[in-house]
């Protein structure tokens, strides 16, 4: 009988004129952030382990491997600097998920945990080092602030039990946009988009568009 296709991980960058294929290891690689122009992270994950390899603009190195029971694996991955990354892991042992920082060492450390009944995270954006906005699902959407080396409540406005977020992303430190879904009217989808500018949250709904 014939094999099926052979799946190959791949690194690929863009060198201004092409895509280039670099160097991936064995394992699947799921989530990228890159700050500057020289500086790129790359993580995969799977139940009770995470891996990542970063890369200077020349070459790519691999980091420890995280083993941990606790992270179940990665949600989201932001860096605001080519020094500075977070990383979001599901947790599946009780309590919130967990957050881990990277700071150009050679080793992942936890960050912080978020607060009980936060849901499961499915995005975050650090648009400076320390200061991250991360989105969650439980019982609808839910939006959670890095300072000071732990998470906060961020008060979304009132979506409904059937709306779901699906990622973040922020120019500055309260200028975040979050994608998702609202819900569904006569079985079309509406996709959400939450805005926070000047402490005050905007919200579209958009019918038949799907976020």
């Amino acid at each position: 009988p014939a094999e099926g296709p052979l799946l190959t991980h791949t690194l690929q960058r863009l060198d201004g004129d092409a895509w280039v294929a670099e160097e991936a290891g064995d394992a699947e690689l799921r989530h990228v952030s890159c700050p500057t122009t020289t500086s790129c992270m790359v993580a995969g994950s799977d139940l009770g382990r995470f891996w990542s390899w970063h890369s200077d603009g020349t070459t790519w190195r691999q980091l420890p491997d995280v083993v941990d029971m606790r992270a179940g694996g990665v949600t989201g991955l932001s860096c605001a600097s080519a020094t500075w990354c977070l990383l979001t892991t599901t947790s599946y042992s009780g309590g919130g998920d967990r957050s881990w920082v990277w700071t150009g060492g050679d080793a992942w450390v936890e960050q912080a945990t978020f607060p009980e009944n936060s849901g499961s995270t499915v995005g975050v954006s650090c648009p400076a080092p320390g200061d991250c906005v991360a989105v969650s699902n439980w019982i609808g959407p839910q939006a959670f602030r890095l300072t000071d080396g732990a998470w906060s409540p961020l008060a979304l406005p009132s979506l409904g039990g059937g709306a779901r977020a699906d990622d973040v992303d922020c120019a500055a430190p309260g200028e975040c946009a979050v994608v998702g879904d609202a819900g569904y009217v006569d079985n079309r989808p509406e996709g959400l988009l939450a805005v926070l500018s000047g402490g005050e949250w905007a919200v579209a709904e958009r019918l038949g568009v799907e976020a």
